[in-house]
């Protein structure tokens, strides 16, 4: 009998000290392009997207040349 109210105790008290720890169950990600692009003269579109993360939101931007491709680092 004292064995299993020693698991009980241990059971209850690992419970408690979880619930004390915030911890995210499923962190929030979440990436937004903008439907909104500039077109630059040289024939090259500056796209712009978002990017969430665990409650903190970035904003990126890219400029792309007519292939779809990176032009800046």
């Amino acid at each position: 009998m004292p064995k299993c109210l020693l698991i009980i105790f241990a059971i209850l008290l690992s419970v408690i000290t979880l619930s004390a720890e915030e911890f995210n169950l499923r962190p929030i990600d979440r990436l937004t392009l903008y439907p909104w692009h500039i077109t630059t003269d040289d024939d090259c579109r500056i796209v712009f997207w978002s990017h969430c993360e665990a409650e903190h939101e970035d904003i990126y931007a890219q400029k792309l040349n007519s292939f779809g491709e990176p032009v800046w680092d």
